[in-house]
């Protein structure tokens, strides 16, 4: 088993986290790694060189992946722009409940909120709640597929659309103090681990990761359904884009599940799939996974610069 898993770590450090169906491990490689840093020291010790090389090669394999988790993020150049509060959460399709959300976006305060798998029911209620606080939004209670955005700052255009993966994606533009941010706000399925090479996902990350950095300032965010390690991911590094919890979080980040909130589990959060990513255009200051606010999936908050 540990030789098996071996060669698969070997494979994708040739061709990527792409060698469909073997990448179904892919959001548990995080922790399917861990053991081998033990497993390698004991099968020194009892000379059993061929299970210490593959243990070798797979502890090597999550440095090389996560090891920046053990290493603190950079401390940020002084400040020289106006801050910008992004928070993104998904809110379970009414596993949170209204005044959960509610409180939460009270206390938070955030200047720009993302919020996906929004309900019909919520986006009524919202019709003249946070005015005062949120007097710009686009809502789209649709369940699964419901998103919404929240802004102090005017909304110059938005709207949804719906790519190859017929996935609905939010796009909008705001206006930040006279310069303009284009938001998307995602939410993809699962398909491509499922169903592999005719997965959509990827193309509609691309075409997303292209316009973002011909926008030149823009923020793509919302719940990846793929951990760091994944294809979506790496398809935005490699556009150039930044995840932001990687630049100013600490630690790893867990978003989902929520113990009990995911199906009545008795699971505790277990993966990082809730992301905000930004062009250069921006820098992160901070970035904070939020305590429980009622659904399956926890708050995240990021702190934005303009540079």
């Amino acid at each position: 088993m540990p030789s098996s898993f071996a060669i698969y770590l070997i494979l994708r450090a040739i061709f990527g986290p792409v060698l469909w169906p073997f990448s179904v491990i892919e959001p548990l490689l995080l922790w399917l790694c861990m053991p081998s840093f033990a497993l390698l020291l004991i099968a020194l010790v009892r000379r059993r060189w061929t299970a210490a090389a593959a243990h070798a090669v797979i502890a090597g394999a999550w440095i090389s992946i996560f090891g920046h988790f053990l290493i603190p993020p950079p401390e940020a150049p002084p400040r020289s722009g106006q801050a910008l509060e992004v928070l993104s959460f998904n809110v379970g399709a009414g596993v949170a409940s209204y005044e959960q959300i509610v409180k939460l976006l009270r206390v938070e305060a955030a200047d720009v909120v993302l919020i996906q798998e929004l309900t019909a029911d919520q986006e009524h209620a919202f019709g003249h709640d946070l005015l005062e606080l949120y007097p710009h939004r686009d809502l789209h209670g649709l369940g699964i597929d419901g998103m919404g955005i929240f802004s102090k700052y005017p909304i110059l255009d938005a709207g949804l659309l719906q790519l190859d993966s017929r996935r609905a994606y939010q796009r909008a533009v705001i206006d930040i103090r006279g310069e303009r941010t284009t938001l998307f706000n995602v939410h993809p399925g699962l398909s491509r681990l499922l169903f592999g090479p005719s997965s959509r996902n990827p193309r509609d990350f691309q075409s997303m990761a292209l316009e973002a950095r011909s926008a030149g300032a823009a923020i793509i965010a919302g719940d990846f359904n793929a951990t760091e390690n994944m294809d979506l991911c790496q398809l935005l590094e490699v556009a150039g884009l930044r995840d932001a919890f990687r630049g100013a979080g600490r630690g790893f980040g867990l978003t989902f599940p929520v113990f009990k909130k995911y199906r009545g589990l008795p699971i505790p959060p277990f993966v990082r799939i809730d992301y905000v990513w930004h062009t250069e255009a921006y820098v992160c200051r901070e970035a904070r996974v939020l305590e429980d606010a009622g659904s399956d999936h926890l708050p995240l908050s990021v702190v934005l610069e303009r540079r």
